[in-house]
């Protein structure tokens, strides 16, 4: 039965700094997930006090059980004919000695399936713990691997439109009248200044000289006035969209 401290390759009895040298020794050459997990586990339970109390009596239980089961019925039958020996005649005692066989035959055998029993408990366990770590392992791959093509196309993207306008420049040092490409960074700079002059137009629209101008240039121009309508119909109908 391998124990955590053979795992570790270290003694019962090692101090708190000898495991978790003997960790760090490990842990920097493996590269089997499933070995670091168990080296984890180890060193979790080997450092903490309470844990470690525990899982030494755990095994020093596990390991009496394992000596009980390994005594043969036959050696036990041996040891006490043979001293009985002079008894072997008497039919009282042929009995008991039958009795006490079948008992002890008896007694290891359920031993033997409690712990065959406990064998397949823990097997069970272990394989339902290993299934989440393989579902969380693959998790983890699938979104690396979403941010990564994320990642990718960004910078696609970004390296497009920064050849798009080195190329616009040395077209213009050229002297060619071109115009310029519409890439993030232009649209974003467009909405921001369009966002800062509708909160500068509504801040300065508060005064009351400043409003009853924009009134008067509303009611006799007709294409800011048509301008105007068009702005607040689009407000409205995204104001229903967010509505519904």
């Amino acid at each position: 039965m391998k124990s955590l401290y053979d795992l570790l390759g270290v003694s019962e009895k090692a101090e708190r700094q000898d495991i978790l040298n003997a960790y760090n020794n490990i842990i920097n050459r493996q590269t089997d997930e499933r070995k670091v997990n168990q080296l984890k586990i180890a060193v979790d339970i080997l450092l903490n006090p309470e844990k470690r109390k525990r899982y030494d009596s755990d095994l020093n239980k596990m390991r009496a059980e394992e000596l009980i089961k390994s005594v043969d019925v036959s050696s036990k039958s041996e040891e006490i004919i043979n001293q009985n020996k002079e008894e072997i005649d008497n039919e009282e005692y042929k009995k008991n000695l039958e009795n006490v066989i079948l008992e002890e035959a008896k007694r290891q055998l359920d031993e033997k399936a409690r712990k065959e029993k406990e064998i397949l408990s823990h097997n069970a366990i272990k394989s339902e713990f290993e299934k989440i770590e393989e579902k969380e392992y693959e998790k983890a791959l699938k979104k690396e691997e979403k941010l990564r093509k994320k990642e990718i196309r960004k910078a696609k993207l970004e390296y497009k439109e920064a050849y798009a306008e080195a190329y616009h420049e040395e077209l213009k040092k050229m002297g060619y009248d071109v115009k310029a490409p519409w890439t993030r960074k232009r649209i974003k700079s467009l909405i921001i200044s369009l966002v800062t002059v509708i909160v500068i137009i509504f801040i300065v629209s508060k005064i009351p000289f400043v409003r009853n101008a924009f009134k008067d240039l509303y009611d006799s121009n007709i294409i800011i006035k048509s301008l105007v309508d068009i702005f607040i119909s689009i407000l409205n109908a995204i104001k229903m969209t967010f509505d519904k």
